[in-house]
């Protein structure tokens, strides 16, 4: 009965293969011959190239660019006959909230490791994001055939693989034979398909080879995607058999051993189909739930068009679909005999005496050496297995948008809707339903979809997108980049801060995190406290001091010693001794002045080596300061507890260090606070500073000595949050804000040195930590007890991603300190794992150095063609570039806010039109606009922050600026509070509803 059975399938599968009907018959696939490449049952190979778009914004200049530069890389492999590239286009709006899932699945895991509630959020953005967008693919497939061999390479290939062979049993049916390639053929392919990968990469155009897995995964999506799933993996020879994997474990359920036919792979043609397919009529197939219409290009547009318009109108209509372009090599040799027959029958119609002369044309062309090839096109629209209506009127849309198409001709019937279907599929089929012409591959290399925009990143935690719908998906911080130094800029009102706040969100959320990033945010203004707000709220309430906002004052309440050390350590290295050096000099500049005196920064460099040894325990010249009690009442607290016994020479050292050794580390950082040196301390000048600088005479007729001691006690009285030791201090919180609004004001010399002096304080609190190595630590000047401390904390934060962030970056302009301070972030901030992001209203803002060294720069604001054309100048990007950051960056509307970025990575730098699509509770969590940050207040008060974000988003979808004015202008006395109780009213009606639901 076996043999019965046996025969019968045999014999089914034979007549199925001749007549066509099971999908096997259709695959012209054996298996795979190395990593990237497949081999056909006829010895064919097919490598594929994923073909990711173009870096810069494509114009006229560009287009042509780049259709030169691809028909050069493919006209020497389609010069012959048995090559053949297939160029594989898809389009599916239905599809693209799986790839948006697919990207938001990192960003969800992150926010569970570190407890982030922000689902309403994320969610949001995937839905409008959706709305706007498409799941866009482009695949090359470069096919080499054995003709390319001469007849003896032929003869002794297949001579050592039928001897290879030989070498194992006999194969059974439906299984992967690994003897299939021929190894001349191989070497030939590998290097051209090489070739055309670096032409491809030379033309800016970003693409990866892919695997043969990958090949197969791409073609069964397209085949079958409901019974695929997104991570589905066919076995190849070389793979590991699955049987094996699972011992005990046999394919027939009766066997009690195996045999040879137990251990083989099964075909890769019933890998694929999973299900069978039947034909709708002659002109649909349906495969699963998915029904497919197939459409052909019988005659090829008469007017060489570029791709780009025919996708404009297939976005237009409203339709998925996907194409596939078969350019054979060798296009004259398909000719044939019609060469021969049109010459002699041009005399008896005009018709032939036309084709006569366009074969004249194709061979004149071929004469002065450029590449003919056979062409033909498919294409494929679909709908839901049962609903046939919609499926015809797909087809139809496609079908008349094909015919606009440069004016060719189409046809619906293939007379087998299987093969047309499959006809559209790539890396599967040799065999193509549609009509053949010839044409010069430079006019088809206009007509290919390969020039879309590309995000070097395939899955990012910003969902960018383009004007026309594509994905453009990218990640702040990512390895992709040397540096991630991001610059906004653009007039108020353009959304630039919520861009940037956008950008320090995604920084919370990106995937791979487990625990809350290091984010400080130095602002003029209350946006970004309510962006930590924010965040404060969304965490669970034991994690929500580790989110503070605060605002500086100049009182001592709010002093900030500059000269603090980490734990322990004696003296500053040279970072931090870099930035007490820049603060010192900063203070010690006349308001008046535009830069310091001559050799002001190179003194206080030796003040400050005077003042930390002077102030150490460390050698014979130094006098630490004593230890006083009543000074730090916790620290006093702690030590009669102990016991610790004290007289006058015990010094802040002595109770730092004792205090460590108990554990108490916290109070022994309060004690440090007395231990270190102050700005005070560098007023009174040591006598070899006095003798080094002290008969330099400087432009206000003083000595260096005398301006830099009197600047420095001038400056104690002006700011008396410097006069004494800290007592502001973030602590452990991660993300802070500080907002400067009291104490950065501008306008005259003197409030512009202040905003100088207090942007570095600022600056210095948020990111004091955010250097911490190895290096570092094993550099320090501290006794041994505290390494281990010290070792822990900075593999505690050595992965940690670290930001600090400048907004309103243009109230730095007249201070060249605080500019140098931030560049060197700029240029060093990678070996921390620091990133800088800086806002500002506009390129001015930002010195050329820094500009130089962004890596992302995102222009929300075009401004004037003047204005343009500067930023043009600054930046470099292309004509194209500037003409669309002028017809459409002109602020944020209702689908998005476009911007165009220059983004630096790795492997190029890419300008590209963007918009960034927020979901609405996404614009309420980030809004700065008063009335909506008052109500959000209020409502998040009392419901909680994720859901006063829905219920806000449900009430006001556009914000309540509006409403709020409206009742103003009505009289209500208190419209803010008024919108709310509208808002929590709304809320709590929709909540029985809900839970009835």
């Amino acid at each position: 009965m076996g043999f019965i059975s046996q025969f019968i399938e045999d014999l089914a599968g034979a007549a199925g293969a001749i007549f066509r009907t099971n999908m096997p018959s259709y695959c012209s696939i054996e298996t795979a011959d190395t990593d990237t490449a497949l081999v056909t049952k006829r010895g064919a190979l097919v490598s594929g190239i994923r073909i990711d778009g173009v870096k810069y914004a494509v114009g006229t200049e560009e287009f042509e660019k780049i259709v030169a530069t691809l028909t050069l890389a493919l006209q020497s492999f389609l010069a012959q006959k048995d090559h053949t590239v297939d160029i594989f286009a898809s389009r599916d709006a239905a599809a693209v909230r799986g790839h948006l899932r697919a990207m938001a699945d990192g960003v969800r895991k992150t926010c569970n490791n570190i407890g982030l509630d922000v689902e309403d959020i994320i969610s949001a953005n995937e839905v409008e994001v959706a709305k706007h967008t498409a799941a866009e693919s482009v695949y090359l497939a470069l096919w080499s055939r054995p003709g390319l061999l001469s007849s003896r390479e032929i003869t002794e290939g297949r001579k050592e693989l039928m001897a290879a062979a030989r070498q194992v049993p006999n194969f059974g049916k439906n299984v992967q034979d690994p003897f299939s390639a021929l190894a001349s053929l191989r070497e030939r392919h590998a290097a051209t398909v090489n070739s055309i990968y670096e032409d491809l990469k030379a033309a800016d155009i970003m693409c990866e080879v892919i695997s043969a897995h990958e090949m197969l995964r791409v073609a069964r999506m397209e085949i079958d995607p409901g019974f695929t799933a997104p991570d589905w993996k066919p076995t190849l020879v070389g793979d590991t058999i699955p049987i094996l994997k699972s011992p005990g474990v046999l394919r027939r359920e009766d066997a009690t051993s195996l045999d040879f036919s137990d251990i083989q792979i099964p075909s890769v043609a019933r890998q694929l189909f999973p299900r069978d397919a039947h034909r709708l009529d002659s002109r649909y197939a349906v495969v699963g739930e998915r029904a497919f219409a197939p459409v052909f290009v019988e005659i090829p547009p008469r007017d060489v068009m570029p791709f780009h318009a025919l996708f404009d109108k297939l976005k237009s209509a409203e339709i998925p679909w996907r194409a596939l372009f078969r350019l054979d090599g060798g296009g004259m040799k398909y000719m044939g005999t019609k060469d021969i027959l049109s010459t002699i029958l041009a005399i008896t119609s005009s018709a032939n005496q036309r084709i006569n002369e366009s074969l004249k044309d194709l061979k004149q062309l071929e004469f002065e050496g450029n590449t003919n090839v056979r062409i033909r096109m498919s294409f494929c629209t679909w709908a839901p297995a049962g609903n046939k209506d919609l499926l015809t009127r797909r087809a139809s849309r496609l079908a008349q948008t094909l015919s606009a198409w440069g004016n060719c001709e189409v046809r619906e019937v293939s007379g087998d809707s299987v093969l047309g279907m499959m006809s559209t599929v790539p890396f599967v089929s040799d065999e193509c339903a549609a009509n053949a012409g010839v044409a010069p591959l430079s006019h088809l290399c206009r007509m290919l979809p390969m020039m879309r925009p590309a995000s070097p990143w395939k899955s990012g935690s910003i969902p960018f997108r383009t004007i026309d719908g594509r994905l453009m998906p990218f990640l702040p911080g990512s390895s992709m980049q040397s540096t991630w130094n991001y610059i906004f800029f653009g007039r108020p009102g353009y959304g630039k801060s919520v861009q940037m706040l956008n950008m320090l969100l995604s920084s919370c959320m990106q995937p791979g995190l487990s625990r809350l990033p290091r984010i400080g945010v130095v602002d003029i203004g209350p946006s970004s406290a309510y962006f930590v707000n924010m965040i404060r709220d969304s965490l669970p309430k034991n994690m929500r001091h580790l989110a503070q906002s605060f605002k500086l004052r100049t009182s001592a309440d709010y002093a900030i010693n500059p000269m603090d050390l980490p734990l322990g350590n004696r003296f500053p290295m040279p970072e931090h001794k870099a930035f007490i050096v820049n603060i010192l000099t900063q203070i010690a500049t006349p308001a008046e002045a535009d830069k310091p005196y001559s050799r002001m920064s190179e003194m206080a460099s030796k003040v400050i080596d005077d003042v930390y040894l002077q102030y150490s325990d460390r050698g014979a010249r130094c006098s630490p300061k004593r230890y006083s009690q009543a000074t730090e009442a916790r620290v006093d607290e702690l030590l009669k507890n102990y016991g610790f016994v004290f007289n006058r020479e015990t010094t802040w050292w002595n109770v730092v260090d004792f205090l460590f050794e108990k554990g108490h580390t916290h109070e022994a950082t309060l004690a440090q606070r007395y231990a270190v040196p102050l700005i005070a301390d560098c007023v009174a000048l040591q006598s070899q500073i006095q003798d080094m600088y002290g008969r330099i005479q400087v432009e206000s007729g003083q000595t260096l000595t005398e301006a830099f001691s009197s600047l420095i006690s001038a400056a104690l009285g002006d700011y008396p949050n410097l006069s004494t030791e800290t007592r502001f201090d973030i602590g452990e919180v991660r993300i802070a804000a500080i907002n400067l609004e009291e104490v950065a004001k501008t306008g005259s010399d003197s409030a512009n040195k202040q905003a100088a002096i207090m942007y570095l304080l600022a600056s210095y609190v948020l990111t004091k930590d955010y250097r911490l190595d190895e290096p570092t630590v094993k550099e320090m000047v501290m006794p041994e007890m505290y390494r281990d401390y010290h070792m822990k904390r900075m593999r505690e934060t050595k992965e940690d991603l670290k930001w600090i962030a400048y907004d309103e970056f243009h109230r730095t302009s007249s201070s060249p300190s605080v500019q140098s301070s931030v560049l060197v972030d700029m240029r060093e901030g990678r070996k921390f794992n620091v990133g800088v992001v800086l806002s500002s209203q506009g390129a001015g803002d930002f010195p050329p150095t820094m500009r130089e060294f962004a890596t992302g720069t995102f222009i929300v604001d075009a401004g004037s063609d003047k204005n343009a054309r500067e930023l043009q100048a600054f930046f470099g990007f292309n004509d194209t570039a500037r003409e669309l950051l002028t017809t459409y960056v002109t602020g944020p509307k209702s689908s998005g806010a476009p911007l165009l970025a220059s983004i630096t990575t790795k492997s190029g730098t890419f300008t590209q039109l963007l918009v960034s699509t927020l979901g609405v509770e996404t614009r309420w969590a980030l809004s700065t606009t008063t009335e909506d940050v008052m109500v959000r207040e209020a409502v998040c008060a009392a419901i909680g922050a994720a859901n006063g974000r829905m219920a806000l988003s449900a009430a006001y979808p556009d914000g309540a600026k509006a409403a709020v004015e409206r009742l103003r202008h009505e009289g209500h006395s208190n419209p803010i509070q008024e919108v709310a109780n509208v808002t929590l009213n709304r809320w709590h009606e929709r909540q029985p509803l809900k839970k009835a639901a």
